[in-house]
């Protein structure tokens, strides 16, 4: 009497996988917005040093 689910191991993966995407697209946004601030930063400084 085997009452262990069959799709555990597929349930595990696809887990894993949307830990993956999810820590990705965080760390994706964070180097997006880090880079716009940046960008933003250095526009600044050039046009108050004209």
């Amino acid at each position: 009497m085997n009452r262990q689910p069959p799709r555990e191991g597929v349930r595990l993966l696809l887990t894993a996988g949307a830990i993956v995407l999810a820590v990705i697209l965080v760390v994706t946004g964070l180097a997006v917005v880090g880079g716009m601030i940046i960008a933003v930063f250095v526009f600044s400084n050039t046009w108050s040093n004209k």
